[in-house]
């Protein structure tokens, strides 16, 4: 159970601000840390939580990411270029690795999830409480340096550049480190799931646990190396004179010894560890920025390995590229540069164009966007539903009057949103649609939920008059008896199997059984990715319902009969 007095013994001369743009969150959040801290400022988005740094500097800040005028990593941003040592918190709903990645590059101390869990919430608290009191520390003892003695000089330098629980240096010695011109090897070391020792055993165990691994690893360190604790679980090794070729077999080995190496504690605990390591060079401040983005980077692929970057982690670049398309998407929906393109799609009994499905592009001074470039970035940042009410928009204007069954992608962030029945009721009343010429497409993950609301809402759409659609159907986890339950007027079988239909006998026979269960409950079957004439040829022979792709026609901004 954690400590809440040594919280409140931590936080009590702390002065705190905090930034939430939601009052129903930012009320309660202030009934909890009212709790902790006696100074506490408010602000409501990050242009007032700047202003109100800048004219009563605070010690710790926490802060929400979305908000109007700007976001909580810009002005940590900002706050960061002025003291790129202010301990900032960030509370967020996104659970997304560029998230976290632009939080290092930005200098974020700490990251919290929504929905906020508590035992989480006081342990960082605590933590950052702590650091805010050693930088005051620093402070003083930086202060009357040159007023003590030659003795205690010595003694406080090596306070300040040490870690209290385990002996080893710290970040600030880390950073003076850092400071050199020349080329530097720098071993990242993150132990694996380390949280979960605390959880169990806690807190006095998982330090003393800490204790004996780095003496562990100081016993273990060549004489070219210094060796820093980062975090509670992560430790740096930096090395002078090495290559990262020579780096990475001290890895190699070093690793081997962490998967062997138990930890016997009182009471007979015995604790053995798996450690991820990142391994980078080069100079400066931003060599532990990039071996933190390396070590993100590692552990997406596995945790428990040995990870070289040679030159700029991947990670950093799709950073890179994702805040680009952000601000990209952002400004396409100001200037509904987003519209829709119709693809056809063939009745294969009679050869005819029967359908369209509306598909989501960019289209700027004659530049033609793909959605694989901007679909994911919006999705980081909250932007999918304002595309699927652009998307709606547009397509309803577009076929009104027209008599052509179209169908128009949803998403799981659509339905938990929950805005689609109301907004469709709002728009069909002013434009020439009949619903039944509406289809939704779902991806089968939607389809697989067990989400009440989810499937109160398809059947809703489905009692307006609307059609459903289940898209790349196969692609995962089937659940044929999800067909009943979302009353689903076809599935869109998966691209993987309609693509090498005719050559493939395994895609042939998944396919040929998902036409005979489709057939048993009476739903009708298209094939995507049609892309050439054999394909479309056992398809239809296969008794497909309908085909889609660009042997039969590519998408484009206006249907055959305008072009």
């Amino acid at each position: 159970m954690f400590n809440i007095n040594k919280l409140k013994e931590s936080s009590s001369e702390i002065k705190l601000l905090y930034v939430e743009d939601e009052e129903e969150i930012r009320q309660r959040m202030i009934g909890i840390l009212g709790k902790f801290f006696t100074q506490i400022q408010i602000a409501k988005n990050g242009q007032e939580g700047l202003n109100a740094y800048k004219n009563d500097k605070p010690d710790l800040i926490i802060t929400d990411i979305q908000m109007p005028l700007m976001d909580g990593l810009k002005m940590a941003e900002e706050i960061c270029a002025i003291d790129r040592d202010q301990i900032i918190i960030v509370i967020s709903a996104y659970n997304e690795i560029k998230y976290f990645s632009k939080a290092i590059k930005v200098g974020i101390s700490g990251f919290i999830l929504k929905p906020v869990e508590m035992d989480q919430l006081l342990d960082i608290l605590y933590k950052n409480t702590l650091r805010v009191q050693h930088q005051k520390q620093n402070i003083i003892y930086k202060k009357h340096m040159e007023e003590l003695v030659h003795e205690k000089t010595i003694e406080i330098e090596r306070k300040i550049v040490t870690d209290d629980l385990t002996g080893l240096f710290n970040r600030v010695k880390l950073y003076i480190n850092l400071q050199q011109s020349f080329k530097q090897t720098l071993l990242l070391l993150n132990i694996d799931n380390f949280g979960q020792i605390n959880t169990t055993f806690g807190f006095e165990i998982g330090d003393k646990s800490l204790k004996i691994f780095a003496d562990f690893l100081w016993n273990l360190k060549p004489a070219n190396c210094m060796i820093y604790r980062l975090t509670s679980d992560e430790f740096v090794m930096l090395f002078q004179k090495s290559s990262l070729d020579e780096v990475s077999e001290y890895a190699k080995n070093i690793h081997e010894k962490i998967y062997n190496f138990i930890i016997d504690l009182p009471k007979g605990v015995r604790i053995q560890l798996t450690a991820t390591l990142a391994i980078v060079e080069g100079n400066g401040e931003e060599l532990l920025h990039k071996a933190q983005i390396a070590l993100i980077e590692a552990r997406q692929i596995r945790k428990n390995r040995v990870f070289v970057c040679r030159g700029e982690p991947l990670a950093a670049q799709r950073q890179k590229d994702n805040i680009y398309w952000m601000n990209r998407v952002r400004q396409s929906l100001v200037n509904e540069t987003i519209v829709p393109f119709y693809q056809p799609i063939i009745n294969n009994e009679n050869g005819n164009i029967e359908k369209y499905e509306c598909l989501a592009r960019i289209v700027e001074n004659d530049e033609i966007i793909s959605p694989a470039k901007f679909i994911g970035p919006a999705k980081l940042v909250g932007l999918i539903t304002q595309i699927t009410r652009l998307m709606i928009r547009k397509s309803f204007e577009y076929f009104s009057g027209k008599n052509y069954e179209f169908s128009i992608n949803i998403t799981d962030e659509d339905l938990k949103e929950g805005f689609l029945i109301q907004y469709l009721e709002k728009i069909i009343r002013t434009v020439d649609i009949k619903p039944s010429n509406v289809v939704f497409e779902i991806l089968e993950g939607i389809s697989l939920t067990n989400s009440f609301s989810v499937i109160e809402q398809l059947n809703t759409l489905h009692d307006l008059g609307f059609k459903i659609a289940i898209d790349d159907f196969g692609a995962e986890q089937s659940n044929f008896s999800r067909l009943l339950d979302l009353k689903a007027d076809f599935v869109k079988i998966d691209q993987k199997f309609i693509r090498n239909i005719h050559s493939d006998i395994n895609s042939y026979k998944i396919t040929q059984s998902i036409i005979f269960l489709a057939k048993n409950f009476e739903t009708k079957t298209i094939a995507e990715f049609v892309h050439c004439k054999e394909v479309h040829d056992m398809v239809a022979e296969l008794g497909i319902d309908y085909s889609q792709g660009y042997y039969l026609g590519e998408p484009k901004m206006f249907i055959t009969e305008e072009t």
